[in-house]
């Protein structure tokens, strides 16, 4: 069930309480839909953040922001898989 605060507040004002260097999903809107980004909250200010991804930062403009939250950190990484040549 959600709480009060995520009924009432909106998604930018919610990124103004997640804290820097916090991994985060933020859903914003571009031409023609919406699209997500995900990775770390590098900055932010009064009219825009900045998100931190695997590719590169990735700023958006608040007033695009239609969701936004703090997720768990990324899973580790695996090694490859073991060769047929391999040993334990």
């Amino acid at each position: 069930m959600a709480t009060y605060y995520e009924l009432v507040e909106l998604p930018a004002e919610r990124l103004q309480r997640i804290p820097l260097g916090a991994r985060v999903v933020v859903r914003y809107r571009i031409p023609g839909g919406l699209t997500d980004v995900l990775g770390e909250l590098q900055d932010r200010d009064a009219s825009s953040c900045t998100v931190l991804t695997r590719r590169g930062p990735v700023t958006v403009a608040l007033a695009d922001v239609r969701a936004a939250k703090p997720v768990p950190p990324a899973p580790a990484r695996r090694g490859p898989a073991p060769g047929p040549g391999d040993q334990d």
